[in-house]
């Protein structure tokens, strides 16, 4: 999942990257609205923490500009201005979510985690790719080396979580948040679907591994 980070305050910036980076989000960073347009019209990202007070083009008109333009990216807004005023024009403009500061960082976190469960990961696109491996998300019919195999539902949206974040480390709470969302599971229920998917790639000769790191999470990487 990738996160644009929009703060102009240099240490805050530091301070959510790496909490970001930490809770295995990929982020890219802007420090002034410029920047922030700049990084938008470059690339679709899935989340956008927008800080309201910047330099140049401020939080609300970035966010203007987004929603005129049909783009429907979450925004989460930051800002220390908490009057009602404030907060209503925000969330008129477009806003998905509004967190006054200070703040804690597990807050934040939280509100990132809810408004990544509104928009699925595996929708946008029909096919996906990663190493030697091609998933079909709207069937998850996997395919390597010319063989072909189902997933389940809950299969194919864990491996393509792992595919769209290929070579990068996912927490367990990151994967269990955008795979099973609400819904309350037993315990070792995602090594056990880690086991089904591990067994479908050693059937299918596949190149790709998931790796295991203990206490943290899982990669899907190439050997």
């Amino acid at each position: 999942m990738q996160i644009l980070l929009v703060e102009d305050d240099q240490s805050l910036r530091i301070a959510i990257e790496y909490h970001l980076k930490k809770n295995g989000y990929e982020t890219v960073c802007a420090k002034d609205g410029y920047r922030a347009i700049e990084a938008i019209e470059e690339k679709t990202y899935d989340l956008i923490v927008l800080d309201r007070m910047l330099p140049g083009p401020d939080g609300i008109q970035i966010l203007q500009r987004l929603r005129s333009a049909a783009n429907p990216t979450p925004v989460l807004m930051l800002t220390a201005m908490d009057g009602i005023g404030d907060r209503v024009q925000g969330l008129d403009a477009g806003a998905d979510d509004y967190l006054v500061k200070p703040f804690a960082m597990e807050e934040l976190m939280a509100r990132i985690r809810a408004l990544s469960r509104r928009k699925a990961p595996w929708q946008p696109e029909n096919t996906l790719a990663a190493g030697d491996l091609v998933l079909d998300t709207d069937c998850y019919q996997l395919q390597c080396k010319q063989q072909q195999k189902e997933l389940s539902a809950r299969e194919g949206q864990l491996l393509d979580m792992l595919m769209r974040n290929h070579g990068q480390l996912l927490p367990r709470r990151v994967l269990m948040d955008r795979v099973w969302q609400e819904h309350i599971v037993e315990e070792g229920t995602l090594e056990i679907y880690i086991h089904f998917l591990r067994k479908h790639l050693s059937e299918l000769h596949s190149a790709c591994r998931i790796i295991t790191v203990r206490g943290v999470g899982y990669r899907l990487e190439t050997r």
